[in-house]
Order: C-alpha cells, then sequence, then structure tokens
C-alpha cells in the first residue's frame, strides 16, 4: 500500500485546498493530481545542479489537515521554513514546493542542510 497517495481528486476536495492554504494551484499539479492523488514516483532521481537528488513521492491533495499538501502549514512551523509556499515533496532535511513567496509562481528546492552551511 502506497501511504502517499490518496483518494480521488474531486473539485470539491481543490476547492478546500486552495482555501485553506490560500493560493492558486497550478494546473500542471492539477491535472496530475486527478490522473493519481499523490504517491510514490517509479523515477525517483533528478539532477539538479550536478546533485543527483531523490524524489520518491508527490504529496496529493488531501480532506484532512494532516495529509497530502494540506500538511503544509505544520511543516512550515515545525522546519522553519518560509512561508507562502506549498510542500509536494520532502522528509524534513530537504523539500520540494511550489514557492509563491513572488508575483510568479515557481517550483524550489531548497535543502535544510544547505540553508543551515550558508549561515
Amino acid at each position: 500500500m502506497d501511504k502517499y497517495e490518496l483518494e480521488e481528486l474531486t473539485e470539491d476536495l481543490l476547492i478546500k485546498a486552495e482555501k485553506n492554504l490560500n493560493v492558486k494551484l497550478p494546473d500542471f499539479y492539477v491535472e496530475l493530481m486527478r490522473t493519481q492523488n499523490g504517491g510514490r514516483l517509479y523515477k525517483n532521481s533528478i539532477e539538479i545542479s550536478k546533485m543527483n537528488v531523490i524524489v520518491d513521492h508527490l504529496l496529493g491533495i488531501g480532506s484532512r489537515g494532516n495529509e497530502g499538501i494540506l500538511i503544509t502549514p505544520y511543516m512550515v512551523k515545525e522546519w522553519g521554513l518560509p512561508n507562502d509556499i506549498v510542500l509536494i515533496s520532502g522528509d524534513g532535511h530537504s523539500w520540494f514546493f511550489l514557492d509563491y513567496r513572488q508575483k510568479k509562481r515557481s517550483l524550489a528546492f531548497p535543502s535544510q542542510i544547505q540553508k543551515k552551511i550558508s549561515k
């Protein structure tokens, strides 16, 4: 069983999640979640700046605050992450997230380890 795969995404779940997180989720993410709402990834390694990064799952759009992307507010507080983001993958030491801090949405990969080293 895949602990990251959630129930089928409905319009109601999408509206509630966007309202709860105070964002408009990007079409590419919503369409992907309509196909499969979160879950483990078959191809789980990508190269970013000549560094091999493991992304083993994507968070879906859940109906409760402790599942999928709705866990973002808790994790922001717990890990001291920036506000105005939506987590889509990660484990506490590194995250992939949708970055809403600028007017234009972007996908970001900041590492908690890099953050500590750069201080």
